[in-house]
């Protein structure tokens, strides 16, 4: 599948929301910014569309303005491992625009999302003329960076059941009915927290139904509560 152009379905309002909303651009001034949302080339990509493919040469950089986007090492769906998931006021392509190199990724589109582009040549003047911008850009490369240096540290020393427990600890919140206790809503699909950990659905059902058996979590249709966050967070504890 590839990307539907559809500039018209885009307002300049609507672009200044987007970059309002996103914590790279919030702090252009209003000029800069009005700037920018006329020079963002607005694409609509439905699910499953590959956005970037991995080594290709194109350097554009991209702001996601709604849906969400997985960076991930293979197209392959039997094969992709999630490195991470992006979420609307997210960008992604900056690494090759900053490092006149090939893509180090493929960029998967989740959800149909709305997505704004710029060149190269745009995303550099912008960084280089408005500190903040550059600051935002370089924490969220050292956020990302911190995300993998964690993500392999808990490959190398939680086995598959303390993974699972912490991405069910990861993905939830507070229980509003009991402060005492976390919840998932809606509970992704098995098969995406095995892409997310690398391992596979069976693996991800058996602990979740492991962790079920042992009390420590309870699950009713699309909502999983943590009875025990405590027991839990303690069980998923790198060892000493």
């Amino acid at each position: 599948m590839t990307a539907t152009y559809r500039a018209d379905d885009s307002t300049i309002a609507a672009r200044l929301m987007a970059l309002s909303a996103s914590p790279i651009f919030r702090s252009l001034p209003k000029p800069a910014k009005r700037g920018l949302a006329r020079k963002l080339e607005w694409r609509i990509y439905t699910p499953e569309t590959v956005i970037l493919t991995r080594d290709e040469g194109q350097n554009d950089v991209f702001l996601l303005a709604s849906g969400t986007v997985q960076v991930t090492s293979n197209e392959d769906p039997k094969r992709r491992v999630r490195h991470a998931q992006l979420q609307p006021g997210d960008i992604f392509g900056e690494m090759a625009a900053i490092d006149p190199s090939t893509r180090s990724a493929f960029v998967i589109a989740e959800s149909e999302c709305a997505v704004g582009a710029m060149s190269r040549k745009t995303f550099i003047r912008l960084a280089t003329e408005n500190q903040q911008v550059a600051a935002a850009v370089l924490g969220g490369l050292a956020g990302r960076i911190r995300a993998a240096n964690q993500n392999l540290d808990d490959k190398m020393l939680l086995n598959d059941r303390q993974r699972v427990g912490k991405e069910l600890l990861r993905c939830s919140e507070p229980n509003p009915a009991n402060p005492e206790q976390r919840r998932i809503h809606p509970l992704p699909m098995q098969k995406e927290i095995g892409r997310a950990l690398g391992i596979t659905r069976q693996t991800v059902a058996r602990w979740m139904t492991a962790y079920e058996d042992d009390g420590v979590i309870t699950r009713s249709g699309r909502t999983l509560t943590i009875l025990d966050p405590g027991a839990l967070q303690q069980a998923v504890e790198y060892p000493k």
